[in-house]
C-alpha cells in the first residue's frame, strides 16, 4: 500500500517460496516525510476487533521466515484467539537479526484448555509498530504458516500465501481522487461503469477513506469545485455500501462565494447491498459562485476494522442540471441534453449518433421497470420527444444504448 504515498510497494507477493510458488514479503520503507511499515492483518490489532472464523484448538503455530531487521528494529507476528467477541489468548513472535535462508519458527499458543474459540486475528509486520515507527530497510518474509495440533486450518487464512488478488486503481474523468483506492467498476446502477471507493490502511496506526471530488485534492485537502450560482438545489444519485465493522459512506455538498462557504449539506450512506437512491437538498444564504461535491468511503473515525469498506456511486446528478454532473462513464453520444428537467408535461433529449447503427432509448422507473423503449435509426444530431404527462411523479432513468455502449440521464417528473 506504500504506492498510495508515492513510496515503493512494501507488501509484496514474491516468487521465493519455502514451498509452492509464492511467499509474502514485508518491508519498512520511507520518504522524506514518513516511515511506512509493511504489514498484513485480518483484524484490528489495536482494538482486537474483526478477524476470521476458526473453532480449532491448536497447540502451536509454525512457519518459515527470512528477515533482515535493521539494528534496534524487530519484526512481529501476532495471533489472537477470540470467543464471543472477547480475546481469550494473545501470543506473538519477535524477529531480529538477519536470516538469508528460510528458518523455521514455532509459537506455543496459550488458549485456555476449556475455551471454545470462534475466531482469530492473525498478522505480521516488518517493524513493531506498537513500540516504534519502524526503521527503513527492515524486511520480513513468510511462507507455509500452519496451526499444529488441530484438525483443520482457518478457511480464509491463506497461510501458504499462494492466493492473491490483483487490483488496479482508476480515476474518473473530471473528478479528483485521494486515498488511492478508487476503482472503475462494472457493478453499475446503469450504463457501463460506476465509481468504487475503498477504505484502506497505510500502516498499523493510520487508516483512511478514499475520496472523490469535483474540486481539487492534494493529499486529503479539499478545495475548488465547479462554477455554480443557484441558491437552492438537490444532489441526487444511487449508491451501494458494503461496511467493514460499524461504518457508512458519506456524500457532502458545499457552496462558496470567493472561496468562503455559504452553504453545505451532507448525507450518511448506510450499508445497502443493492443500488439505493439518495438525495441531498442544499441551500445557500447568498448567491454562490462555486459548488464542491465530495464522496468518501467511510464517514466515522476510521479504524482498522473499517478497512475494506466499499462505497459504489453511480448516476450522480443535480436536479437543476439539464445534463447532470459530468458522467463517470465514457459517453459515445456527445453532449447529451435532457430538458426541461424536472418536467411535468414533456421534455426532449438531444444526442449525436455518429455510428451506422441504431440507438435504443429506454425509460425505466426507480424500481428498474421498463416504461418505454424506442429505436432511433437515423444518424447525426438527434432530438427525441418524451411525453412526461403520462408518467407518475418520481425519478426515472433515460438510457441510450448502441453496440453495447450506454449512457444515461436521470429524469425527474413533478
Amino acid at each position: 500500500m506504500a504506492n498510495i504515498l508515492g513510496l515503493p510497494f512494501n507488501c509484496n507477493k514474491i516468487a521465493d517460496p519455502q514451498q509452492g510458488a509464492l511467499a509474502m514479503q514485508l518491508n519498512t520503507v520511507s520518504n522524506a516525510n514518513d516511515t511506512l511499515i509493511g504489514y498484513f492483518f485480518n483484524g484490528d490489532p489495536n482494538t482486537l476487533t474483526g478477524g476470521i472464523p476458526y473453532s480449532g484448538h491448536p497447540i502451536t503455530l509454525t512457519g518459515y521466515y527470512k528477515n533482515n531487521q535493521m539494528p534496534g528494529d524487530t519484526g512481529i507476528l501476532l495471533i489472537v484467539f477470540k470467543e464471543g467477541g472477547t480475546a481469550i489468548s494473545f501470543d506473538f513472535a519477535i524477529f531480529t537479526g538477519t536470516h538469508t535462508a528460510y528458518t523455521p519458527f514455532t509459537v506455543v499458543l496459550t488458549i485456555p484448555p476449556f475455551a471454545n474459540p470462534d475466531s482469530i486475528i492473525f498478522g505480521a509486520a516488518s517493524s513493531n509498530g506498537f513500540n516504534t515507527n519502524g526503521m527503513p530497510g527492515s524486511m520480513l518474509q513468510f511462507d507455509n504458516i500452519t496451526f499444529m495440533g488441530a484438525n483443520s486450518q482457518p478457511a480464509n487464512m491463506n497461510g501458504s500465501f499462494e492466493n492473491w488478488i490483483t487490483t488496479n486503481t482508476s480515476t474518473p474523468q473530471d473528478w479528483a481522487t485521494a486515498g488511492g483506492f478508487t476503482f472503475q467498476t462494472t457493478d453499475v446502477h446503469s450504463g457501463t461503469y460506476a465509481l468504487s471507493l475503498s477504505t484502506f490502511a497505510y500502516d498499523l496506526q493510520n487508516f483512511s477513506p478514499s475520496y472523490a471530488s469535483n474540486g481539487t485534492m492534494i493529499g486529503n485537502n479539499l478545495g475548488g469545485g465547479r462554477p455554480y450560482t443557484l441558491l437552492n438545489d438537490t444532489l441526487c444519485g444511487w449508491y451501494k455500501f458494503t461496511a467493514m465493522g460499524i461504518d457508512s459512506g458519506i456524500a457532502f455538498v458545499q457552496t462558496s462565494l470567493a472561496t468562503s462557504p455559504v452553504g453545505m449539506a451532507f448525507q450518511i450512506l448506510p450499508p445497502n447491498s443493492a443500488y439505493t437512491y439518495f438525495s441531498i437538498p442544499f441551500s445557500s444564504f447568498t448567491q454562490p459562485d462555486t459548488l464542491l461535491v465530495v464522496i468518501a468511503s467511510s464517514s466515522n473515525n476510521t479504524t482498522l476494522s473499517n478497512v475494506g469498506s466499499v462505497l459504489k456511486i453511480d448516476d450522480l446528478y443535480l436536479k437543476s442540471s439539464q445534463v447532470g454532473i459530468t458522467e463517470l462513464s465514457w459517453n459515445i453520444f456527445g453532449m447529451v441534453k435532457l430538458y426541461p428537467n424536472p418536467s411535468n408535461v414533456e421534455c426532449w433529449i438531444e444526442f449525436d449518433n455518429t455510428k451506422n447503427a441504431p440507438v435504443v432509448m429506454t425509460i425505466t422507473d426507480g424500481l428498474g421497470k421498463v416504461i418505454s423503449e424506442i429505436s432511433v435509426e437515423e444518424t447525426g444530431h438527434q432530438r427525441q420527444h418524451i411525453d412526461t404527462s403520462v408518467l407518475n411523479k418520481g425519478c426515472y432513468l433515460v438510457t441510450l444504448t448502441q453496440n453495447g455502449k450506454r449512457t444515461c440521464r436521470p429524469l425527474l417528473v413533478d
